[in-house]
C-alpha cells in the first residue's frame, strides 16, 4: 500500500500555491469547455414576517424505521423561500439540518424548485416505504422534502381574502 508522505516543514505558502494551481486548472477546463458559471449570492432573510405552512409527513429514517417529519415552508412573494425539517428521531436530525440548510440556500439564491425536486425525488433509504395521505409513496427524508415542495409551490391561504388572517375581522 502506497502512502503519501509530507514534510513537516511544508509551509502554508506552498499549500496556497497548490490550491491556486488547482483552481486555475479548473478555470482553464471551464474556459476550454465554454462553461460559464454565475452563482448568485443568496439574499438575506427579509425583515418581515413570512407566511409559513408546516406539514407532518411519515418517512423512513436512516435506521430503516418510520418516523414523523415536520416540514415547514416559509413563503416570500408567494413562493417558497426557506425550508425547515424537524424530527424527533436522533439518528435523522443531522440529515434534516443539512437538507434544511442546502434547500434554503438554494431557494434564497433564486434556484428553481424543479431542480430540488428532480435531485431529491426517489432517493430511497432501504426497504421501508411510507404511504401518506392520498397514497403518496415516500421512500426517504429527501423524497419527503421533494414531495412537499412539488405539491406546495405557492402559498394557498385557506382563509377567505376578505378576512384579516390575524384578527379574523373583515377588511
Amino acid at each position: 500500500m502506497a502512502t503519501k508522505q509530507t514534510r513537516s516543514g511544508d509551509s502554508k505558502g506552498e499549500q496556497r500555491k497548490n490550491e491556486n494551481s488547482e483552481e486555475s486548472r479548473e478555470d482553464s477546463v471551464r474556459e476550454r469547455l465554454g462553461i460559464v458559471v454565475h452563482v448568485p449570492k443568496p439574499i438575506n432573510r427579509p425583515n418581515a414576517t413570512l407566511l409559513s405552512k408546516t406539514f407532518a409527513i411519515t418517512a423512513p429514517s436512516i435506521e430503516d424505521k418510520l418516523v414523523k417529519l415536520y416540514i415547514t415552508l416559509s413563503y416570500w412573494n408567494n413562493v417558497p423561500f426557506e425550508v425547515f425539517l424537524a424530527t424527533k428521531d436522533p439518528a435523522s436530525k443531522a440529515n434534516a439540518e443539512g437538507l434544511t440548510r442546502l434547500a434554503s440556500l438554494w431557494l434564497r439564491a433564486g434556484g428553481e424548485i424543479d431542480e430540488i425536486v428532480e435531485q431529491l425525488r426517489g432517493i430511497s433509504i432501504g426497504a421501508t416505504t411510507a404511504f401518506n395521505e392520498g397514497g403518496a409513496r415516500i421512500t426517504s427524508m429527501c423524497d419527503a422534502l421533494a414531495y412537499i415542495l412539488d405539491h406546495n409551490r405557492t402559498y394557498h391561504n385557506p382563509i377567505p381574502h376578505k378576512y384579516h388572517k390575524a384578527t379574523g375581522e373583515e377588511t
